[in-house]
């Protein structure tokens, strides 16, 4: 479909359909960070019966343990499968007329598991918000500036009375002032345009939204604050989209870069990889302070966990593999 980003990263995960079961300052170097990483092991796994599926990207979670992923066969399906703990998932998809013609374009869960789309027709976007029934959606049409079409999502994020926050960059197409910048642009529940902030960006943000998935450059805190994940920093937002603060980031190493934040409690959690054809290289995380931005704890994942972090909770980090047998295992790890 015209006008919209297919992310390059491809299938992550694959499952089935059965079911069961101010800126803000740092002493250490900008290029290589101080701490000793710590290997994490899991504490305990737990072997679900839930078979492959077909999954992009990586997985959000809610307070509640329950794991989302984007699903379908490719990805402008809008499709969200939802595995719970303790009973069978939960497969969203709009059944709206007309659904078919909007592609996917982001999902973000809520604290207490709300689910909302981002689609995409042509040039225009859409909010979807899930109800009871999982193919039924409160549609929203999003009053978007001229320049800020589906392909300039980086994320996006909804707050508890219903607005909307997205972030990006505007294309060519914009007007004078806003082309070659970035944006926050706030919607009203009813998709009304609220308020437009324009910021600074640069080439590394660009090609970071190229190969990243729309949800994982985004955390929402319980403290009400949304951190964006920039190449070099993370920016601190109200819910209305304004600046609070940066936080400098520093990679554990040179060559590595953000790829992924979570937010649990008073923690952040940043991941780093280096980009490489190598698809087994080891994941690092750094747990950060999200008012001062000290990094707490370095760690990095081990053979036993694997690269695919699911959710990051008071119960610490959850990795997902699969077994010999084709079962999900969640593995846990706790975290200081």
């Amino acid at each position: 479909m015209s006008g919209v980003l297919i992310r390059p990263l491809g299938l992550l995960l694959l499952f089935s359909l059965a079911c069961g079961v101010a800126d803000a300052g740092n002493p250490k170097s900008k290029t290589e960070s101080a701490l000793a990483p710590t290997p994490l092991v899991a504490q305990s796994e737990t072997t679900t019966a839930i078979r492959a599926f077909g999954a992009w990207g990586p997985a959000q979670c809610d307070v509640d343990g329950n794991l989302y992923y984007h699903s379908g066969f490719t990805y402008q399906d809008a499709v969200v499968f939802k595995v719970r703990r303790e009973d069978t998932p939960i497969v969203y998809h709009p059944a709206a007329k007309n659904a078919d013609d909007e592609s996917f374009v982001g999902f973000y869960v809520g604290r207490n598991g709300e689910l909302w789309l981002l689609t995409a027709r042509e040039q225009e976007l859409y909010l979807l918000e899930a109800g009871d029934d999982p193919a039924s959606f409160r549609r929203t049409k999003l009053e978007t500036p001229r320049g800020a079409g589906p392909d300039t999502v980086r994320e996006f994020v909804v707050s508890s009375n219903g607005t909307s926050l997205l972030e990006g960059y505007f294309d060519s197409t914009a007007t004078n002032g806003n082309r070659g910048h970035g944006y926050f642009l706030r919607f009203d529940a009813s998709g009304n345009l609220l308020q437009t902030s324009a910021t600074q960006v640069s080439d590394a943000v660009v090609k970071l939204a190229s190969q990243t998935f729309v949800g994982a450059s985004v955390a929402s805190g319980s403290d009400g604050l949304n951190y964006f994940l920039s190449p070099d920093q993370v920016i601190v937002t109200s819910q209305a989209g304004e600046i609070v603060r940066r936080l400098k980031l520093h990679p554990p190493e040179i060559g590595m870069e953000p790829s992924q934040i979570a937010a649990s409690g008073s923690k952040l959690l940043v991941a780093f990889i280096k980009p490489t054809e190598v698809t087994d290289n080891l994941t690092e995380y750094e747990l950060l302070d999200p008012v001062t931005g000290e990094q707490l704890r370095r760690y990095v994942t081990t053979p036993q966990v694997g690269n695919n972090l699911a959710c990051f909770s008071d119960e610490g980090l959850t990795f997902y593999r699969v077994n010999k047998e084709g079962f999900v295992v969640l593995a846990t790890v706790p975290v200081q």
